[in-house]
């Protein structure tokens, strides 16, 4: 009998022991050899790194180029710190020559402005111009107004006094049951033509310029070359202006 109670303890301590190993047998890897020998190997790529790096007495190897590569950005950041400094500087140039470039134009110095300049007149031929020469200066002699004085009432004729962009405009109305050709005239050169006329009437024809004019440019209006030699007094009107001045 104890005989067979000693069986029954070792039966069931075998199996507790057995029970233990197998529910522990899973933390303990099936390639326990093969990991020791990858550890070797890491272990041996750490020495041949550290090697490479330190001496046999832990000095710097010459191999590690560590220090000269962050020496190189070190200095590669300093001079970017300098373009932007050159840059800002320039942008502060740029500034302060726009605003003396706003203040220069504010106060009027070396742009023209055309409040500067008061230039426009306008006349009208005071009475009938009849038996007018082939290519004859229409005098309006009228004045309504004359402002600069730039417009002469005896010789029909306006004179530029700065360069500028110049406007003109003249009315001519004929004589009854006639017609008239006059043109605008730029220092010689015909610039623009109006015809006139009408048939048991008068007739009146209109016409206008802008013109680019310098200083002692002279315009003025006259017959178109023997095309009719009779103006309407009164009706008959001229004007011109100044719409801006050039740089000076």
């Amino acid at each position: 009998m104890a005989d067979s109670s000693k069986a029954c303890v070792i039966f069931w301590s075998t199996l507790l022991l057995a029970s233990t190993v197998a529910a522990l047998w899973p933390a303990f890897p099936s390639d326990m050899g093969a990991s020791s020998s990858s550890e070797s190997k890491q272990s041996s790529q750490r020495r041949r790194l550290l090697q490479a790096g330190f001496g046999a007495g832990g000095e710097v190897s010459e191999t590690c180029t560590c220090t000269s590569e962050f020496q190189g950005v070190d200095s590669r950041s300093r001079e970017n710190e300098n373009s932007i400094q050159d840059l800002r500087s320039a942008v502060n140039s740029l500034k302060d020559t726009v605003n003396k470039m706003k203040k220069s134009v504010g106060s009027g110095k070396g742009v023209a402005s055309a409040q500067s300049y008061n230039i426009a007149f306008s006349a009208r031929v005071g009475y009938n111009r009849p038996y007018l020469g082939e290519t004859e200066v229409i005098v309006f002699d009228e004045l309504v107004i004359n402002n600069g004085d730039v417009y002469d009432p005896y010789s029909g004729k306006f004179t530029s006094p700065v360069p500028g962009l110049y406007h003109f405009e003249t009315t001519i109305l004929s004589g009854f049951n006639a017609t008239i050709e006059t043109m605008l005239v730029l220092n010689g050169n015909e610039v623009g033509r109006v015809f006139s006329g009408g048939f048991n009437n008068r007739g009146s024809g209109s016409n206008s310029v802008l013109l680019n004019m310098e200083a002692g440019d002279e315009v003025w209006v006259s017959v178109f070359f023997g095309n009719g030699d009779y103006v309407h007094g009164l009706w008959s009107t001229w004007t011109g202006y100044m719409v801006y001045p050039f740089s000076v």
